[in-house]
């Protein structure tokens, strides 16, 4: 038995196409089919800025909580800048360089249909607040006096990370023996 009948036989039982058999059953087909070049189908990738896209490996949750950190920083830099305008505009009053905490109000009088209120610093230094003075480190107020309270309003940046006006009520403390 010829081994050239065998191959067939021997190709099929291994299950490679008939094209194969084609080529090794006769001895005139010798020649090999070409295989068309793969690079020649080849398909360019588009351009990706890595700086842009997304980690995927980083929480939803961590980017937005970064974006909120970045969105307060500039916030406050710019309550920052609006200050040292007021500040560069007027003349800073005595009264600012104390915390709100550590005046004390002592006395309000009533002058026609103007309140004015006496307060005292922590060394006990008195002075006369009118409404529109400015007093305490975060450049608030005075918006209004009446008999026994001073309202201070000072810009502040609430936990949300807004621009907002925050009220501060100093009062008088009635001393009753």
């Amino acid at each position: 038995m010829n081994i050239r009948m065998l191959l067939p036989t021997i190709i099929l039982g291994l299950g490679l196409p008939v094209t194969a058999l084609a080529a090794t059953a006769s001895p005139e087909a010798t020649q090999v089919e070409v295989m068309p070049d793969a690079m020649t189908h080849l398909v360019k990738a588009p351009e990706i800025d890595i700086e842009t896209i997304r980690d995927p490996f980083i929480s939803h949750l961590t980017l937005e909580q970064n974006l909120r950190q970045t969105n307060l920083q500039s916030r406050l830099q710019r309550m920052n800048a609006e200050q040292a305008d007021i500040e560069a505009s007027r003349e800073k009053d005595i009264l600012e360089n104390f915390d709100l905490t550590a005046l004390k109000l002592v006395a309000i009088l009533q002058k026609g249909n103007e309140h004015v209120a006496m307060v005292e610093d922590p060394v006990g230094k008195g002075y006369f607040v009118r409404v529109g003075r400015y007093m305490g480190r975060n450049n608030g107020q005075v918006t209004s006096i009446d008999a026994s309270t001073i309202i201070v309003v000072e810009p502040s940046i609430n936990p949300v990370g807004e621009l907002e006006n925050r009220e501060v009520k100093l009062t008088l403390n009635e001393v009753s023996e």
